[in-house]
């Protein structure tokens, strides 16, 4: 039996950027993980607004943090390139997500 690499690690944390605070799980933040070449086709999804995500290791991925009432955030928007880990790394993030305007 051959086992393949090992995963990264992808922490995550889902805030509101205007009060700083911490999305509850009544605001539904979802964070959605999509290979890069297949928009639109999610491949996990994590809700809540702190999550743990084992990232495939040297494969391009979009990240995406819908939730209701807030802007779409998209790591690709910001980065301007895919999420790519290497095998057993781990990574932090704190996202901070724009209220809907009106």
């Amino acid at each position: 039996m051959t086992i393949g690499p090992k995963a990264g690690i992808l922490i995550g944390t889902i805030d509101d950027a205007v009060s700083g605070n911490a999305l509850g799980q009544t605001s539904g933040p979802q964070l959605w993980i999509l290979p890069a070449a297949e928009e639109g086709r999610p491949s996990n999804r994590f809700a809540g607004p702190r999550c743990t995500a084992l990232i495939p290791p040297d494969a391009d991925l979009d990240l995406e943090i819908r939730a209701p009432g807030y802007q779409l955030w998209r790591f690709t928007a910001h980065s301007r390139k895919a999420l790519r880990m290497k095998s057993g790394e781990r990574r932090t993030l704190r996202i901070r997500l724009r209220p809907m305007p009106g």
